[in-house]
């Protein structure tokens, strides 16, 4: 065997040992994997957060705008009624 074969079987073997050695590392492919998937978890949140907070903003613009939905939101998002008004609570 030649002198340069020898070397090109040995740079051959290295390399399949560090790639063994990567693979199985806790810092190696195993960990790219998981962040790969955190980073999608935190896309995924990132969207809905997002579709919120243009939900939110619709909200905000009609309730500004408009003193029926107002009302509206004072009765039902926080129980707010007229002093002339009398509230019935029906329990089941």
């Amino acid at each position: 065997m030649t002198r340069s074969r020898k070397y090109t079987l040995l740079a051959a073997a290295v390399a399949f040992a560090l790639a063994i050695v990567s693979a199985a590392s806790s810092g190696g492919l195993r960990r790219n994997s998981k962040l790969r998937e955190e980073i999608a978890s935190y896309e995924a949140k990132n969207q809905d957060l997002a579709a919120r907070n243009t939900s939110l903003r619709l909200e905000i613009e009609a309730l500004s705008g408009d003193n029926r939905a107002l009302e509206r939101a004072a009765r039902e998002d926080l129980g707010l009624v007229r002093p002339d008004e009398v509230v019935f609570n029906f329990e089941y």
